[in-house]
């Protein structure tokens, strides 16, 4: 079983062969196009913010992202629980009081806001996870939480 970030190593160097490049401005845009011998507009599409691939490579990029093994892996418990711990620290969530679980748990999974974040086992609800998956987030979160010395 490997680790979320060995996971995560492994997806970024896949994703970093594809085809795709990057521009946040019409400049950075026309630069990279000029570096790839793209004379026009009309042969590229946006992924999404910023990344772009040629309109003839977007199969190839739909099918690397719909062919991903994280739902399976996020099944097992000591994986999710990995996962889950990273990504509290990665989005500061012992500050991040207002949407710390939806930071959370959306790197995982497509989940819509609840008002009242706090209280996670409204996300579980909304998700319909697993009891591994569950506890899995439990534990992360204590572990977390006692590792930075707060109260839980």
């Amino acid at each position: 079983m490997k680790t979320y970030q060995e996971y995560k190593k492994i997806k970024n160097e896949q994703w970093n062969k594809l085809p795709v490049f990057y521009g946040y401005s019409m400049e950075q845009i026309k630069e990279q196009m000029k570096q790839r011998n793209i004379d026009s507009f009309d042969k590229i599409t946006r992924i999404y913010a910023g990344t772009y691939c040629l309109k003839e490579d977007v199969d190839l990029i739909h099918n690397f992202l719909a062919n991903d093994e994280l739902d399976d892996l996020m099944k097992d418990f000591d994986f999710a629980k990995d996962a889950f711990y990273y990504e509290m620290g990665n989005h500061e969530y012992e500050i991040n009081t207002y949407q710390g679980n939806y930071d959370v748990l959306s790197c995982f999974f497509d989940v819509e806001y609840e008002d009242d974040d706090y209280d996670y086992s409204l996300y579980f609800k909304q998700l319909n996870l697993n009891d591994s998956t569950k506890n899995a987030y439990r534990a992360a979160r204590i572990e977390y939480l006692r590792n930075r010395e707060w109260e839980i």
